[in-house]
């Protein structure tokens, strides 16, 4: 019985000094240690240095640790996110109209270099028509920042084709919004802006 006592109060000090972190109560520290010291010294007739040693040995156990930030089963990984986007450019580059719109949420937005806003549906007109050609497209500088099931991705893509006749050289910065459902990753919107030479703040 005395046993069982001594490791109640010990888990109730190991369990308040996880639970406040650094914010220690005192007076609960030095009870706790009080009863524990007359219980060892009452039911095993253990000396005071026997029950310091004691001590010793078992109070590391209750120092506080920082708690660690274990991914949840639906959180994103930037390994997912690499190969979403290996996906997502290799079906714009050639074309493969089903492959991106089955990556693209159901609410998707484009917003434009110029400052429009292009649907969904009027991505993948696009993409289709004939007046759009893709002849070589690059990404690269990608940088991911993920939170929970959420990714912002920034990257740099560089593009040439034709546009309505008139070829293109596009050099842009990207910004991605991914996100993770159950298994399935789906683009929320997209942002190009063309890269300029000029300062930014």
């Amino acid at each position: 019985m005395a046993f069982l006592k001594f490791v109640f109060f010990l888990r109730l000090h190991m369990y308040w000094n996880g639970l406040k972190g650094k914010v220690i109560k005192l007076e609960l520290i030095v009870f706790t240690h009080l009863r524990i010291f007359s219980l060892l010294k009452a039911q095993h007739s253990m000396s005071g240095k026997q029950i310091f040693f004691l001590f010793v040995i078992l109070l590391p156990a209750c120092k506080d640790h920082p708690p660690t930030s274990e991914p949840s089963a639906g959180d994103i990984s930037k390994e997912e996110i690499m190969t979403f986007l290996k996906v997502y450019d290799d079906a714009w580059n050639t074309k493969k109209n089903k492959v991106v719109d089955s990556l693209y949420a159901s609410q998707y937005k484009y917003f434009t270099s110029v400052g429009g806003v292009s649907s969904r549906a009027r991505n993948l007109e696009i993409l289709a028509a004939d007046y759009y050609k893709l002849v070589s497209a690059n990404r690269t500088e990608i940088d991911i920042s993920i939170d929970g099931n959420t990714a912002i991705v920034s990257s740099r893509w560089q593009g040439t084709g034709m546009w309505k006749g008139e070829p293109f050289d596009d050099n842009q910065r990207c910004g991605l919004v991914i996100q993770k459902r159950g298994n399935e990753l789906k683009l929320l919107s997209e942002h190009c802006v063309d890269i300029s030479t000029e300062q930014s703040f």
